[in-house]
């Protein structure tokens, strides 16, 4: 028998404190520049979801996926290109390109936190994996130099 999602007022609050920041930061970008990092988003996401569909397949039985979990595919990002569109100047078009490392570590996150197996609490495993991802998510940006256009 397939379990259902419980979604609960405190999974609510997250999802909301996760994407609120998101809309306030980049109201100031231009309307290019958002769709731009919509489609970086949807390339990024893509990957991951490609190179993670056989872990989270071969681990389903091993592991109790949460809600939580698909924090993973939206929070580095975000961090991520809060820092491109704000952070240090000195990055170029080209590095836009880190976007797609950070889809690349997303499948790595994952075996890791299938390593972890069912042991409680989920929730905690899985915003500590998401953590992981967002110091991943700064890494890339600060250790990747800047690329000429």
């Amino acid at each position: 028998m397939p379990r259902r999602l419980q979604f609960g007022l405190r999974d609510l609050l997250v999802w909301v404190a996760i994407c609120a920041p998101v809309f306030a930061l980049f109201a100031s970008l231009s309307v290019e520049a958002r769709l731009l990092y919509a489609w970086l988003w949807f390339v990024h996401a893509a990957i991951a979801v490609v190179l993670s569909a056989p872990v989270v397949f071969l681990a389903r039985r091993r592991v109790r996926w949460v809600l939580y979990d698909l924090l993973a595919l939206i929070a580095p990002f975000i961090v991520w290109a809060v820092l491109m569109a704000h952070g240090p100047a000195g990055k170029s078009l080209a590095n836009f390109g880190e976007a797609f490392y950070l889809g690349l570590v997303v499948p790595l996150a994952l075996l890791l936190r299938a390593s972890f197996g069912r042991r409680e609490p989920v929730q905690r495993y899985s915003l500590l994996m998401t953590s992981l991802l967002c110091l991943a998510a700064v890494a890339i940006f600060f250790l990747t130099p800047s690329l000429p256009e």
